[in-house]
């Protein structure tokens, strides 16, 4: 079967499908509905890519269009298939960059030494002062040529167009002080190649040593008095240089001062580090004991309506919540409930008022719904327990509902915490099917 046909009829199935999701006819099955709907990520993926591979079908014409390389470009390698009624296969041709009339070769040749005519010298103020490197290079997408560079004295400039005009480089090279002082004449020759066409110019240049300002010739004195030195001193086992010459002091480099200042800095970022750290840790923990009470909150309310119901007291209440934590929990999310109402067995034990006692719980638990039911507890002690269970009971109720919305709450925040790492699986795989189907159709 033709491919788009193929996508053709993925096509009307995709959109259809999405549109089923949206409309509810009488008697349809509701279950497949709620699927399409939760699963429409799916299906647009499935549309992205079938609208690809249809776009992909409609790049295929009757006349194949071959682009040649440019002249400084490497050869292309196309890819065909080839078949007949009974047979396919596919072969792959290179296609090479497109050549250059003879005529417009002659022509980009003068133009290339009119190019160097005017930038050969480089930074140089002209060729008959040159004190830097030369250029010897051609912008390549406009000229197509090979380029061949034979300096008459190699001494004193390469082939790259280097210059090496260093005053004691060239002593010992064997030149004398009157020729570095009057210039070194020297002659490149240019030879321009394409195919089996080329074209020489020689170019004169008149080379000098470079200006020296005076700090620059106080260091070539103190490397020279240094150089002397270490040479007339080979045979001792050491020597011994002025802490001044020439206008210029000396002494042996520290770095002590640059490796405190780095160790100081490093220090303070990992104190600043540091210290972010342990906010983000406090915060951290904060709302973890914050998440810890508010999943103890139903169980505490729980017990208190149960045991109240039964008559028993508040202080019973609560040291019974505690042991019975102990002997069979251990550390869970309870604990900092637990510590809570430890600390106010403590305070019944020396003394202190009901209501004082509540009050200071509720505080020191935080949470607005641990502060309501110490409230409850503080005017029970004032006004009497009448209608007290009935208001806790109430709040029990309030309590399982929040405890579903907090479940609730938690598994959103859990599929969005996988959202990135699906969405990021989802782009490589993209990447990996089409960037492979980009490339056979360049």
């Amino acid at each position: 079967m033709n491919i788009q046909i193929v996508n053709l009829l993925l096509f009307v199935l995709i959109i259809a499908a999405m549109l089923f999701g949206f409309v509810k006819k009488p008697g349809a099955n509701n279950s497949i509905i709620c699927y399409i709907k939760n699963h429409y990520i799916l299906l647009i993926v499935l549309l992205i890519f079938n609208t690809l591979s249809f776009t992909f079908t409609l790049n295929k014409t009757k006349e194949l269009y071959i682009e040649r390389p440019k002249f400084y470009e490497d050869e292309k390698t196309y890819s065909f298939s080839v078949n007949d009624e009974k047979n396919s296969g596919e072969v792959e041709l290179s296609v090479r960059p497109v050549r250059i009339k003879k005529e417009e070769v002659m022509r980009l040749m003068d133009n290339s030494f009119a190019y160097f005519d005017e930038h050969l010298k480089g930074d140089n103020a002209s060729l008959d002062e040159v004190k830097g490197n030369i250029n010897v290079e051609l912008p390549y997408e406009e000229f197509p040529f090979e380029i061949k560079v034979r300096p008459s004295d190699y001494r004193v400039v390469n082939e790259s167009g280097e210059v090496r005009n260093d005053v004691d480089a060239l002593l010992e090279q064997g030149f004398s002080n009157e020729e570095i002082l009057s210039g070194i004449g020297v002659v490149v020759n240019i030879t321009l190649i394409y195919e089996d066409i080329t074209k020489s110019k020689d170019y004169e240049l008149t080379v000098f040593s470079p200006d020296k300002n005076a700090w620059e010739e106080n260091v070539d004195a103190v490397t020279k008095l240094y150089k002397d030195k270490e040479e007339k001193s080979s045979y001792d086992e050491s020597f011994e240089l002025p802490s001044s010459y020439k206008n210029v002091s000396m002494a042996f480099s520290d770095n002590s001062g640059k490796k405190a200042i780095s160790i100081l800095v490093i220090g303070i970022v990992v104190v600043v580090l540091l210290g972010v750290k342990e906010l983000e840790d406090k915060k951290n923990n904060d709302l973890l004991i914050k998440r810890n009470l508010l999943l103890s909150y139903p169980w505490f309310i729980n017990e208190l309506v149960l045991f109240l119901g039964a008559g028993m007291q508040i202080k019973r209440i609560f040291k019974m919540m505690v042991d019975d934590y102990k002997k069979k929990t251990g550390d869970d999310y309870r604990l900092q409930l637990i510590e809570g109402l430890g600390k106010a067995l403590n305070d019944f034990d020396i003394g202190m008022s009901e209501g004082e006692i509540y009050y200071r719980l509720g505080r020191r638990l935080k949470l607005p719904c641990y502060v309501k039911v110490m409230t409850l507890l503080e005017q029970n002690v004032t006004k009497g327990s009448k209608g007290m269970v009935s208001l806790l009971e109430q709040e029990e109720r309030n309590a399982m509902t929040e405890r579903i919305n907090l479940a609730k709450q938690r598994g959103e925040e859990a599929g969005t915490k996988l959202l990135g790492p699906m969405i990021l699986l989802l782009l490589i795989v993209m990447l990996v099917i089409m960037i492979p189907a980009f490339l056979s159709f360049s």
